[in-house]
């Protein structure tokens, strides 16, 4: 085994390990930090919402820029700025006086997890070939559910014993210490590197918007990582809202990320194994299975039901969690990487709006009708990815 083999896999680790303990950690703190707002701040579940909703919105502005920025400036400065930035966010939530101030915090946390999200899949592509990406790609895609699944409880706990001003500190400090082996690591050039044109000029937007196949893929991802986005934000709450206390219903939400994190690594090297790299297979069964027990959820009474429904749309939507990374690589030209993931990025963090109108639907008609409405997102974007990219591999 060469030196590059064995070094490509510590890159990939100092990345996930990065994004987990900096941009996965801003996902774990909205569903404990939720119910406290509420009654810190007095505010409804729609406005409590917008702590995912801003920090998408964010990430939504930054998605071309950082394509941009990375195709320019290249992805290891680009990924650099997103830690710094993030860790900004979180010195400013910390400091908070008000729930404006908190948005004004979250939004920089999106513009930094944005930066990250777009520049860390470009940084495994230059390490990694084609026929090993969607495996590589899976360890990536795992940073984010599994830095939910441990920093959630982790996170719900603090704020019970420390508060939550002193827990969001504490994730500053050590998002800002992680720029430290994230630069001694990325010192080494990759084997394929990102060749940026001489001008942003150069750049062919027009491109990828002409590809068909690509536009719908990225849309389906749109509608089906809405799900992911929706139980992150409120799978405590709903639980709560079924009778449990808050540390119970923190470590129901908790299983939905072990479904997660299980299901991405065995979805990517099913992918790669199987398929030959297309996501499609996966994808759809995932979504499907994830957009029914959406439903089920709603009428689950017993504990066991529950918990293994919570559990299983982890699973369920574990496989779009890989191809909203894998598809715009493997779609694009090599020289388009950085521009590709900043258009996917658009369709990726737009989706986590939806949590928004979730929760409005749940504030106007309640626990039911939310989850039919999630469900709804999700069979939308496995039609869309059924019967729109057909014959194409993605």
């Amino acid at each position: 085994m060469t030196d590059d083999t064995l070094y490509k896999w510590v890159v990939l680790a100092v990345c996930v390990i990065t994004f987990m303990l900096v941009a996965a950690s801003q996902l774990a703190s909205v569903s404990p930090t939720i119910p406290v707002f509420m009654e810190v701040f007095n505010i409804s579940a729609t406005v409590a919402g917008l702590l995912t909703s801003m920090w998408a919105l964010a990430r939504v502005v930054m998605a071309l820029p950082a394509g941009g920025i990375a195709t320019r400036f290249g992805s290891k400065l680009t990924y650099i700025f997103g830690v710094t930035t993030s860790a900004i966010g979180w010195f400013v939530t910390s400091l908070a006086p008000n729930y404006s101030v908190v948005l004004i915090g979250r939004f920089l946390m999106g513009l930094g997890a944005g930066t990250m999200s777009v520049a860390g899949p470009i940084i495994i592509s230059e390490w990694f070939p084609k026929n090993r990406l969607g495996t590589a790609m899976s360890f990536w895609t795992v940073a984010m559910p599994l830095g939910i699944l441990w920093e959630l409880p982790l996170i719900a706990l603090m704020i019970s014993l420390w508060g939550w001003r002193h827990t969001f500190t504490l994730f500053a400090v050590l998002s800002s210490v992680m720029i430290i082996p994230l630069t001694i690591t990325l010192r080494r050039e990759p084997p394929n590197p990102l060749r940026p044109p001489s001008t942003l000029g150069g750049l062919k937007f027009t491109e990828l918007l002409s590809n068909k196949a690509y536009v719908l893929a990225s849309l389906s991802i749109f509608f089906s990582l809405g799900m992911w986005g929706i139980y992150s934000t409120y799978i405590v709450k709903w639980c709560m809202v079924k009778g449990y206390d808050y540390i119970t219903a923190s470590m129901l939400g908790t299983l939905f990320n072990v479904g997660c994190v299980s299901s991405q690594l065995i979805s990517g090297y099913v992918s790669d194994k199987f398929f030959n790299g297309d996501q499609r297979p996966t994808f759809i069964f995932g979504t499907t299975l994830a957009s029914i027990l959406s439903i089920v959820f709603a009428y689950t009474s017993q504990d066991i039901t529950t918990a293994s429904t919570v559990l299983f749309m982890g699973v369920g939507v574990a496989p779009v969690t890989v191809a909203m990374f894998v598809i715009p690589i493997s779609m694009a030209k090599p020289e388009l990487r950085g521009l590709a993931m900043g258009f996917t990025g658009i369709f990726i963090y737009s989706s986590y709006i939806l949590s928004l109108l979730a929760g409005y639907v749940y504030d106007t008609y309640g626990l039911v009708m939310a989850c039919i409405a999630t469900a709804v997102l999700g069979f939308t974007g496995m039609l869309i990815m059924l019967l729109g990219v057909r014959g194409r591999k993605t």
